[in-house]
């Protein structure tokens, strides 16, 4: 759906606590856009950036859906990437940070995986993710995006076994992959 949980906001952008100031993010998934909006503010706008010419943190997304895309979408990101993540994160430049919010549970195990190591390549410093704990989790079929529907179910093993180390969990709500520098 295009929206997540709101009590795994925080979590999620946490890891901008844990890390330098990125330059770039990249947003998967943006549904409402309400993660472009926070970002924008606390990147920019928090600094003094508030004019839109002023702004220096490059925000892009993807999202699979375009019906979901607003003009405030168009406002808030710089570049916004329509269509399967799966085929556009491998042509995607490098970002400082990358955040899935609820997005993994919605491909198979096998695809998941190849996303994360894709997008773990892609990103300076580190990413951000979250995941329902159940499959039945804010799963509704009703919404017109088939995309929508969860298949696979994640845990902080699977993302242990892919990223050793580098997982710092963020109570059982996010889970952050920060890269070594």
């Amino acid at each position: 759906m295009p929206t997540s949980p709101p009590h795994k906001v925080w979590p999620i952008l946490s890891i901008f606590r844990k890390l330098p100031i990125p330059s770039s993010v990249l947003d998967c998934g943006v549904g409402f856009g309400k993660y472009g909006v926070l970002l924008r503010e606390y990147l920019d706008i928090r600094l003094q950036r508030y004019d839109k010419k002023d702004w220096k943190t490059t925000i892009d997304a993807i999202e699979i859906w375009p019906d979901y895309i607003t003009p405030i979408h168009k406002y808030i990101y710089d570049v916004i990437y329509i269509g399967d993540i799966l085929t556009i994160s491998e042509r995607l430049p490098n970002y400082d940070v990358i955040i899935l919010p609820e997005i993994i549970e919605h491909l198979s195990k096998e695809l998941g995986k190849k996303l994360l190591l894709t997008l773990y390549n892609k990103c300076n410093l580190g990413l951000s993710m979250s995941f329902p704990l159940s499959l039945s989790d804010h799963n509704r079929n009703d919404w017109p995006n088939p995309s929508e529907e969860h298949i696979s179910l994640w845990s902080i093993e699977d993302l242990t076994k892919l990223f050793k180390d580098e997982v710092k969990p963020i109570g059982k709500l996010a889970y952050h992959i920060i890269k070594d520098s």
